[in-house]
C-alpha cells in the first residue's frame, strides 16, 4: 500500500504559512490570533441589545456634510432627560466623533415611542434605576429641501443590567450607524 504524502504536507503546510516568521509553538500563536480577532469583533462588531428596522429605505445616494438633530412628537410620558440624552448621544456619535458637522443639510427628526413602563413616572435617578424593557426610537431623515429620504426604527433592550441610559445610547448608536452608512 502506497502512502500519499502530498495531502499530509498540504495540511501541515497551511499551519506553517500563517506562523512562518514566529518562533515557538505555532498553536499558541494561532490561538492568540484567534483570541485577538474575537476580541475585536466583540468590541467593534457587535452591539449590545439593539436592532435597527428600516421602515422606508433611503431613496437617494447623496452624501451630506452637515446634520441637524431634532425631536418631534415623543411620548409625553418619556422623561425630558431621556430625550435630551438621546439627542446628545446622537450628536456625539455623528458630529463630535463622526464625519458630520452641525448644519442643516441632513435633518434627523426623532421621536421616542416606547419606554420601559416601570419608570414612566420620571424619577430623578432614571439612569441608575434598574428597569427591564425596551427603548424604541423612530427616526425620519430629511434632506435640505425637507423631502423625506428615509425612515427607520431603532430598538434597544435594557438587558440584564436594567440600565435605561445604556439602551438610550444603543439606540443613538444604531441611528448614527445608519446615517454614516447611507448619507456620508
Amino acid at each position: 500500500m502506497q502512502h500519499d504524502v502530498r495531502r499530509e504536507r498540504w495540511v501541515t503546510g497551511s499551519e506553517r504559512t500563517i506562523t512562518l516568521g514566529l518562533s515557538g509553538d505555532p498553536a499558541f500563536y494561532l490561538g492568540l490570533i484567534g483570541l485577538m480577532v474575537c476580541y475585536f469583533l466583540l468590541l467593534y462588531g457587535c452591539s449590545e441589545n439593539g436592532r435597527t428596522v428600516i421602515l422606508r429605505p433611503s431613496e437617494t445616494n447623496a452624501s451630506y456634510s452637515s446634520v441637524l438633530v431634532i425631536e418631534d412628537g415623543s411620548d409625553p410620558l418619556v422623561p425630558h432627560e431621556v430625550s435630551r440624552d438621546f439627542r446628545n448621544a446622537l450628536s456625539t456619535y455623528l458630529i463630535d466623533r463622526g464625519p458630520f458637522v452641525h448644519g442643516p443639510e441632513l435633518r434627523i427628526v426623532y421621536r421616542i415611542t416606547e419606554y420601559p413602563s416601570e419608570n414612566k413616572g420620571g424619577s430623578a435617578d432614571w439612569e441608575n434605576a434598574p428597569v427591564s424593557g425596551t427603548v424604541t426610537v423612530e427616526v425620519t431623515f430629511y434632506n435640505f429641501v425637507e423631502k423625506e429620504i428615509a425612515w427607520i426604527q431603532a430598538d434597544a433592550d435594557t438587558g440584564d443590567s436594567g440600565r435605561i441610559d445604556r439602551a438610550v445610547r444603543e439606540c443613538a448608536w444604531q441611528v448614527a450607524l445608519y446615517a454614516k452608512r447611507n448619507f456620508k
